[in-house]
């Protein structure tokens, strides 16, 4: 059991080594809650971190002291008001309204741009078609010219 921990740990560490701005997961670890490494302190923009079993606070005022910020917050708190922020402004029905009209926009902008691209190669198409054709009723009727064959490979 030991040596299987051990081969686990030594995984971990390589990982981290090999990229060590890599997110939690890539180290091996998995953040323990919905905001953590996303709060930032707004006097000095260190993180805020877990300062205790439920409170966040300023990473740089708690540890090195660089910060006068020693405000600290719930994060049960934190967490309601952002999700709440998120459930009621951003999925507010007149915003998902807009966002649905645009995104129908936008998509029917792209099919009309589409449709135009492809008439344009089809009407280059249809030319092209009817000048092989042409050369070939030419050849047929007894015009052959050797120039007519390098248009012909041409088109």
């Amino acid at each position: 059991m030991k040596r299987r921990q051990g081969a686990i740990r030594e995984n971990i560490l390589a990982t981290h080594a090999a990229n060590p701005q890599a997110p939690g997961a890539e180290r091996g670890s998995e953040p323990k809650y919905l905001l953590s490494g996303l709060l930032k302190c707004t006097c000095c923009g260190a993180n805020y971190i877990m300062i205790s079993d439920s409170r966040y606070g300023c990473a740089a005022a708690r540890n090195r002291s660089t910060c006068a910020n020693r405000k600290t917050i719930k994060r049960t708190v934190v967490e309601e008001r952002v999700l709440g922020g998120l459930r009621d402004r951003l999925m507010h029905p007149d915003l998902i309204a807009e966002f649905i009209t645009e995104f129908q926009q936008a998509t029917q902008a792209e099919r009309l741009e589409a449709l135009a691209a492809r008439g344009e190669v089809e009407r280059k198409l249809e030319k092209i078609r009817r000048e092989i054709d042409n050369i070939v009723t030419a050849i047929a009727n007894g015009m052959f010219h050797p120039s007519m064959k390098a248009k012909m490979d041409g088109l």
